[in-house]
């Protein structure tokens, strides 16, 4: 943008990002980001093992089949990168000029890494780009992996253990952060780039305002009701985005839900990133298959509610179990990207902000499961931590359950054709001043 624009601004821009970089450069002279750093991250290599709730660890073994969701978006993400790696250049050379030989240390996050495998491939993609526009031989860059504290801490350092060498050839360090992304992570202004894959459908369950063991009968909680039988209504659905979830329960959730929760993040990820920084999130979006598959039927119940039903009408499953279980998650569509970004701008200061803009977006299908078995496999280790965190479900009636899901993947999915995967991707850069309203019309 600088190169088409008249030579007094330009001579302004150019003085004011000087102006940052020293700014930049005395603070961390200081060590202040150093030590905060060693103080909220660490690598930690420890053999014990923890339940999640989120994913069984079992995930490590399927995930492979969801890289095709971060290939799917790889250029969108290459393009952001290609951006950094201009500011990053412009940045260097501003340096030069004022007589500074050492270049600012890079920082950048993958958020929700679960047990690594698809963030190193990612990471990869990443670094190789990024080396073309500085040489991080003399430059180390920082990234920092976070992850919930109820997933396996363990699996993602064997990851990051067994790929070493790839960030001593790109000479990286990198550190683990166990802790919620819907917390704050980093100091403020310290980010130059921070990327999320397959989490942010995630809702955060220690919402304050709402238990998240109401969420199942939250309309009802807020005095509303679908006019239905309360039981019968609840044995319906265990995903709030299925076709046969009441619809007053699925607007509830998203005003009350996961719009509140995607604006907290963008809030805090707005404050951590520098000035022109831009956030990149890929989650997996409306419609996707797993929870709303093609049938030929009228039932437009997902899977995994079929196979409680059918367990529960066979004995094997309590039915409190399938009244109890809500997985908690919501899947997005493109606009509601938008009013998320618009809620959250809306609630800072509109003279220092920090404000987001939304530069690119894609909504888009991408096959995460031509191997049925595998994809069942992979689809149980994503969702079988709802059956018994919420439906308290006992080890027989997850095996049950688990073989009556295996005979419905087979029924309803077919090899030739695969599982077809809905996710939305998009690029947000951070302003200090409020961008222009993105409204229909732009979108």
């Amino acid at each position: 943008q600088i190169l088409h624009v008249d030579e007094p601004r330009r001579r302004k821009i150019h003085i004011r990002m000087a102006f940052l970089v020293s700014s930049s450069l005395s603070f961390l002279r200081r060590g202040r980001l150093d030590r905060y750093y060693s103080r909220i991250c660490r690598v930690s290599f420890s053999d014990d093992s923890k339940g999640s709730q989120v994913m069984q660890a079992s995930y490590q073994e399927y995930s492979e089949a969801q890289y095709s969701a971060h290939t799917g978006c790889q250029d969108m993400l290459l393009q952001s990168i290609q951006r950094w790696g201009h500011r990053i250049q412009m940045e260097d050379e501003l340096l030069m000029n004022a007589h500074q030989n050492v270049a600012r240390q890079l920082r950048m996050a993958d958020l929700g890494s679960a047990d690594g495998s698809n963030s190193i491939q990612t990471l990869s993609v990443v670094m190789e780009s990024l080396k073309e526009y500085r040489d991080l031989s003399s430059h180390s860059l920082d990234i920092v992996l976070e992850e919930h504290p109820d997933s396996d801490e363990k699996h993602l350092n064997e990851t990051l253990n067994r790929h070493e060498q790839l960030f001593q050839k790109y000479n990286a360090r990198y550190r683990t952060l166990i802790k919620s992304f819907y917390e704050p992570l980093f100091p403020p202004n310290s980010m130059d780039f921070v990327m999320s894959h397959l989490c942010l459908h995630w809702l955060d369950t220690a919402d304050k305002k709402h238990n998240v063991g109401n969420w199942k009968g939250l309309h009802r909680q807020l005095g509303q009701s679908t006019g239905l039988d309360e039981e019968s209504d609840d044995n319906s659905f265990v995903f709030v985005n299925e076709k046969c979830a009441p619809p007053l329960l699925k607007e509830v959730w998203r005003k009350e839900l996961a719009m509140r929760h995607l604006a907290n993040f963008l809030m805090l990820r707005a404050t951590e990133l520098r000035p022109g920084a831009e956030l990149f999130l890929m989650m997996v979006g409306e419609g996707h298959e797993f929870v709303c598959p093609d049938s030929d039927d009228d039932d437009e119940s997902s899977l995994l509610t079929i196979a409680m039903k059918k367990c529960v009408e066979g004995g094997t499953l309590r039915e409190e179990v399938l009244t109890n279980t809500i997985v908690p998650y919501y899947l997005r569509n493109a606009n509601d990207i938008y009013d998320a970004v618009d809620l959250m701008n809306s609630t800072v200061d509109s003279n220092t902000g920090p404000f987001l803009q939304v530069v690119d977006l894609q909504y888009y299908t991408a096959n995460t499961g031509v191997d049925i078995d595998r994809a069942c496999e992979l689809f149980w280790s994503i969702h079988q931590g709802a059956v018994i965190g919420f439906g308290n479900a006992t080890n027989e009636e997850c095996e049950a359950l688990k073989s009556a899901l295996a005979l419905e993947f087979k029924t309803a999915y077919s090899p030739e054709i695969g599982i077809m995967g809905k996710f939305v991707a998009c690029v947000l850069r951070k302003r200090s001043r409020k961008p222009w309203p993105q409204g229909p019309a732009s979108r």
